[in-house]
Parts: C-alpha cells; structure tokens; sequence
C-alpha cells in the first residue's frame, strides 16, 4: 500500500469522519481555570484558543491557522506559533499556507460551474472530452464519468509513487494512468486517487481552452474575493507571508512539493482571512455577501447526500461526493475534509444545519488538528469543554517519532529498535506507514520491514498496516507471509480492493 493511504477506502473514511462527529473516548475533566464562566461566543473563543495553543506547544506543533465561522458569520480569523521557527516570525490572518487536497472541493465546485454552463455533464464519459484517456481496463475506460472520478470511484490503483517528487506536464498524465492497474470494483468501491482529480482539471481546459490555474481565479478567486490565494507552486514559494512547513521535529525545515502537473487534486495555498470567505459561503448554503454565489443545483450536488451512501443505524449515513465526506444524523449534515502535503496540513469541518465551520492549517503534518478540530465542535456546539488528555499526550510522543526515524536513517537498526521499544506510548500509525514506504522507495527492504512489523504489532486493528506488511513480504519474495498479511487485512476491511487484488496475484 502506497504513502498516506488514510482514506483510501470508504470504511476507513467512515472512522476518519467519525473523529470529527462524535466526542472522543476516554475523556478526562479540565482543569484549566473556572470554565463555568464560559458562556458567550467570544469567551468560547478565548478560551478554545488557549486550549489550541496549549496543545500546539505540547505537542511541537510550529504553527496554524485558524478561521472559524460561528451562527454563520465570522469568528475568528488568525492564528497561533510561528511561520518560521528559527527567525520567531509569528502566524497571522494573512499567514499562507498549502492546504493539499482540501484544493478538490475548489475543483469540485469548478466542475460545478462547468456542468452549469453546459461545457461538461456529471454522467457523460471522461472519454468524450478527452479521446486520448485509456486504461488497463476497457470498460472502466469507456465509461468513467466526471462524477465517477471525483467520487474516487473508478477502481484505479492510487499510485502516489508516480507523481509526488516528480515535475512533467499535466498532460503527461494521460500517458502515466493508462498503465496503473484497477484495484478496486468500478462504482462499487471507494478509492482515493489524485490522478482523477488532476484528469478532470484536464477536462476543464479541454472544454473552456483555458489553465485550470486561471479558471479557479475567474470562477472562485475573484468572486469570493480571495485576492491572496493562489494555485501554483511558484506563487506559494515566491511569497514572503508563507508558513515555512516543518518535519515533526519541528525545527527541520521540509521541502516544498511542486505539484503543477496534479495541481487540480491537491495545489492551493489560502490564508485564514481568505479561507473564511470559503468556509462562510459554504455554511450559508452558498451565498456570498447577500448574494447567490453557488446555485441550488450547484450546492446540493456538492454538498448533500446523493451517492456513495453507507446507511447506519437507519437515522445515520455517510458518503462522499466531491471533495468532501459527509455524516448526517437525525438530518443534520456534518462535512469534512483533510489535506497534506510534505510540512503543510489542512482540516475543514462543515456543519451545515448549525451555521459552523472551522478550517485548521499547520505547518507540520500532525493530527493536532484533528485534535483541536474535535475541540472547537465540543466547545462550540456542545458547551463541552472536556478534554482527551490520552489523546494529547500520543500526539506528544511525536517527537520520540522523529528520534526513532533518525536513529534508523543514520545509526544501527538495532540500536534504533532498542529506542522504539522504550517509546513508553506509540501513536504514529502514518507516520511509520510513510516511513515505511520511504524506506523502500531507497531499497533498504531490511529497515522497511521492520518498520511495517512494528507498526503491524502496535496497530493490530489497523487494515492498511497489514496491507502495508503485506507488499514488503511480497517485495522480499515472502510469498506465504505476504499472503497472510494480505489476508489479515482483508479480514479488517473486506472493501480493500489492493489487498483483494494482491492476493490474487499472489495466488496466481
């Protein structure tokens, strides 16, 4: 299983969603002042920020950003920590940040226009607006729609491996797709991929004749009048404002990742000022300014359930349209979506039917922000100012992390094994599934493997991480342990299609 395969299948979405709807287990009392006292908008406010920034040093977070819409108006744009460490330089409203592939709901109401302009529709083939697009799979080929592919139900392999770190043109992309295998069932299995995303921005140029960078200007920029947010790499290199992104240590600066050629699935930066346009119009059901940004047609399709539907409990579902995931209980709608890319992280949590929206940017990858996302919907909406104390101290053991990943990098293996096993409290599922993969991209199998089996042995309810010991037992020719790391996946998500695919292979 390739990098950063969080939400790679909708079971698994499911349970990320499931962070931001329901209060976590295990929660200690505060004991951070008299909270009794806290009662209005501006008090919660107060007092969520200092939370925030409790955690965010607690847990070696640089820095983030912050816009929250409340009773559906703005709250608070702004910030805490520093964009840049070593110079103390701090956040602010006018911070930039990357948000990764919370840029898709941007391409997902691009398409939007499109569809109401009559240049493209939701359920025509991909193939009638490109000729050119070929798969493995012919039938998936000739009748994969717009919508099919920003619902990340195609069934393709996601592949990451084949753009990140790499610059080519974005038309290139055409020629790398047409060889990843299907792993999943078309239209009946969800699977993450950046490459449909970064197709249907193809189309958007085919039938307007213009740069899906320009388009995202004219349609949404300029309307929503966020004047300093931007789709290319060189724009978010070349600002001075920007938040420099950090490894987990905090202090190491990472790199920036050019993303032009997949720009549609994960390429813009925003500010906490302009991103608070965003999230308000979306809370007030489309609406900018007093007037109709996003028609009914428009919003409904982006926004509110109509595909990709998990019922639970007859009164609760999920799905995902595009961009985002959706939770609805008792017809209330809860949405969200995250976003990473190496140093930079983003979170957006929408509930529409209570006029709130929140919109977390770090400069580090880190669940803090799920963390503190979680918080301001207990303290906003709930008046539940308890805390996950178990829950803050795994994200502080991020650090321990970082010193394991250099001893490993640098040092012995088994001087860095001894380290790991003293880690009094492990909770880096992705980090070590990333590791693990960088470790095999360098053919340090050896180092690879042991990674992916401690994280198996810490996770053992954790689908991708057998799934991910499952592929480095197979890249060693570890037929049989392949197949049963394989099996064990499938056993905790029978909706993953790689592991499904792979075991045929292996059994082949």
């Amino acid at each position: 299983m390739k990098i950063n395969k969080l939400i790679k299948h909708l079971p698994l979405l499911l349970v990320f969603f499931a962070l931001s709807c329901k209060q976590a287990d295990n929660q200690s009392a505060i004991n951070l002042n008299n909270f009794q006292s806290v009662k209005t908008p501006n008090q919660k406010l107060d007092y969520f920020l200092k939370i925030a920034d409790s955690i965010r040093d607690k847990t070696n977070v640089p820095g983030v950003g912050i816009a929250i819409i409340y009773n559906n108006d703005v709250l608070y744009k702004g910030g805490l920590g520093f964009r840049d460490v070593q110079k103390k330089m701090k956040i602010t409203e006018n911070t930039l940040f990357s948000i990764g592939s919370n840029t898709k709901p941007f391409t997902g109401l691009l398409t939007s226009k499109l569809v109401s302009d009559g240049l493209l529709d939701w359920d025509t083939p991909i193939k009638t607006y490109i000729p050119e697009f070929k798969l493995k799979n012919k039938y998936v080929e000739e009748n994969a729609t717009i919508a099919d592919a920003l619902a990340h139900r195609t069934g393709l392999g996601r592949r990451d491996d084949l753009w990140k770190y790499k610059d080519y043109p974005r038309e290139e992309i055409l020629n790398v797709i047409k060889d990843i295998d299907l792993v999943g069932s078309f239209r009946n299995s969800y699977g993450y991929n950046n490459f449909m995303y970064a197709l249907v921005g193809i189309s958007h140029e085919r039938v307007t004749e213009k740069p899906w960078e320009t388009l995202i200007k004219e349609r949404i920029f300029i309307p929503l009048n966020m004047n300093d947010s931007y789709t290319g790499y060189s724009d978010f290199v070349n600002v001075s404002n920007k938040a420099t992104g950090y490894k987990g240590d905090g202090v190491t600066p990472d790199v920036v990742v050019n993303l032009t050629h997949v720009a549609p699935s994960g390429a813009i930066s925003s500010t906490p000022s302009d991103i608070a346009k965003w999230v308000k119009m979306l809370v007030n059901n489309g609406m900018h300014e007093n007037e109709r940004y996003m028609t009914d047609n428009e919003y409904n399709y982006m926004l509110k359930p109509h595909s990709n539907i998990s019922l639970r409990n007859g009164n609760e579902f999920w799905y995902y349209n595009i961009g985002f995931g959706g939770y609805s209980k008792d017809n209330k709608i809860t949405l969200g979506a995250n976003g990473a890319i190496d140093g930079q992280n983003s979170r957006c949590v929408l509930h529409l039917d209570e006029g709130f929206g929140i919109f977390i940017m770090t400069n580090q990858i880190s669940s803090y922000k799920e963390l503190i996302t979680q918080y301001a919907e207990n303290i906003f909406l709930k008046n539940d100012f308890s805390r996950d104390l178990d829950a803050e101290n795994r994200l502080a053991s991020n650090s321990d992390f970082e010193t394991f990943r250099k001893l490993l990098l640098t040092d012995d293996i088994n001087k860095a094994k001894d380290f790991y096993d003293s880690i009094p409290l492990k909770a880096f599922e992705n980090q070590m599934n990333n590791l693990g993969y960088e470790l095999i991209n360098n053919k340090a199998f050896k180092k690879a493997l042991l990674v992916l089996k401690l994280n198996a042995d810490d996770n053992p309810k954790s689908s991708n991480a057998y799934d991910s010991l499952g592929e480095i037992y197979m890249l060693m020719g570890e037929k049989a342990l392949a197949i049963k790391n394989y099996k064990k996946s499938l056993e905790l998500d029978p909706e993953n299609g790689n592991a499904e695919a792979m075991l045929t292979k292996l059994n082949q």
